[in-house]
């Protein structure tokens, strides 16, 4: 805290980041830049900032400005339409085939999960069904087998064996023979969906094609150019800036060359420490204002301490 000694001599309290001095001494010349500043040295090796920047230029994403072109916005809107119409013609085709089978047979996968539980409740209790007609079938013909001997007196003989097979057997390929029928019904309506999502997808290659030398004319691709090195700009500003000669400044950025602004004169031309670090540059400050000190009351009357003696009001 500030002290008055019996001659009215004032001994300022320290200040974080300033250069203290005797009282008496005259002003501060120099204000030493805090721990953690950036000296102006060049880096280790003598290496300093490049003498040139490659600025500006444009490389645009064609295939981004393509893809949000009105042209390739009404293909894919239309093209979505008749792909979502091919999947609701795929997905009654496959119910339809599993309610007229009576479920589904071995090796069927759903594979654009187009089978509900309702559907498979349906088809299972579908009395015509195929699977259905086949164990009507298989059972009318046993039990018409049993008859006939029976009448004849054969169950007990051999015949019932050799009956019984027959029955099995022609159960067995009519099976087989539904299954099959099923899974080529099935391939069927599978490869339409996907033969016509193909086609709609072939004509994606052409309307990319015919927007390609839209896109060139709208937004071509421009050079960069060479900025050169704005002389004493790190001890200045803290970090390299360059000109581009046609009125723009720029700094290389977390992301590349970006254009900078200088801060205005009102500010005391300084950067932040932190900021200049950063960059690689040095820190800059603008004037430090020390505290001014309170008036003092006593037998002489009433002053303000300055350096050196006594300031009356």
């Amino acid at each position: 805290m500030a002290k008055v000694d019996d001659y009215g001599v004032w001994a300022p309290p320290q200040v974080p980041g300033a250069l203290q001095q005797p009282v008496g001494a005259g002003p501060v010349s120099t204000i030493p830049v805090q721990t953690g500043g950036v000296s102006t040295s060049p880096a280790a090796g003598g290496a300093g900032p490049a003498g040139t920047l490659s600025v500006g230029g444009t490389n645009p994403d064609y295939m981004s400005i393509i893809k949000n072109s009105p042209a390739y916005l009404a293909w894919l809107a239309g093209s979505n339409a008749q792909k979502g119409n091919l999947a609701t013609n795929r997905t009654a085709a496959i119910r339809a085939l599993v309610l007229q089978y009576g479920g589904l047979p071995p090796g069927f996968t759903d594979a654009f999960g187009d089978l509900r539980p309702e559907d498979m409740d349906a088809a299972t209790h579908n009395q015509f069904s195929t699977t259905q007609q086949i164990e009507k079938a298989y059972q009318d013909g046993v039990n018409s087998m049993r008859r006939q001997l029976a009448a004849r007196g054969g169950l007990q003989s051999g015949e019932l064996g050799y009956g019984q097979g027959v029955q099995d057997y022609s159960h067995g390929l009519n099976t087989y023979n539904a299954g099959n029928s099923f899974l080529a019904a099935l391939n069927q309506a599978i490869s339409g969906y996907t033969g016509g999502v193909a086609d709609i997808n072939a004509g994606e290659a052409g309307v990319i094609s015919s927007e390609t030398g839209n896109a060139a004319t709208l937004y071509p691709k421009i050079a960069p150019t060479s900025a050169s090195l704005v002389p004493d700009s790190v001890s200045k500003y803290g970090f390299a800036v360059y000109d581009d000669g046609a009125g723009g400044l720029w700094k290389v950025g977390p992301n590349g060359p970006e254009q900078f602004t200088p801060p205005s004169a009102a500010a005391g031309g300084s950067l932040a420490p932190a900021a200049a670090a950063a960059a690689g540059g040095v820190y800059a400050p603008g004037p430090v204002a020390l505290p001014v000190p309170p008036p003092v009351t006593d037998r002489t009357g009433t002053y303000v301490p300055v350096a050196g003696g006594r300031k009356y009001e």
